[in-house]
């Protein structure tokens, strides 16, 4: 895999998070499993359980996460005091 594979990839899945949130919808776990690239640098996103979805004004919140990233984010808060 060469940079311009990297590059044209890293754009494609920017370009597939921003047209997400254009329409109002969140990726709520993000990570390596997400994503599939194809050989063209096309990204394909899976395993789409995680997702905050806003349909008609209507927000389906995420009940799914990675205990990784809870824990993570109860030590931040800790910290902050």
């Amino acid at each position: 895999v060469g940079w311009d594979f990297l590059i044209y990839a890293a754009r494609n899945m920017a370009a597939a998070f921003a047209a997400l949130h254009r329409h109002g919808h969140l990726i709520g776990d993000v990570n390596q499993k997400n994503f599939l690239f194809g050989r063209n640098s096309k990204v394909v996103l899976v395993d789409c359980d995680s997702y905050q979805i806003n349909a008609k004004g209507v927000h389906y919140q995420c009940e799914v996460c990675l205990a990784s990233i809870i824990l993570a984010a109860l030590a931040t808060i800790m910290m902050a005091g």
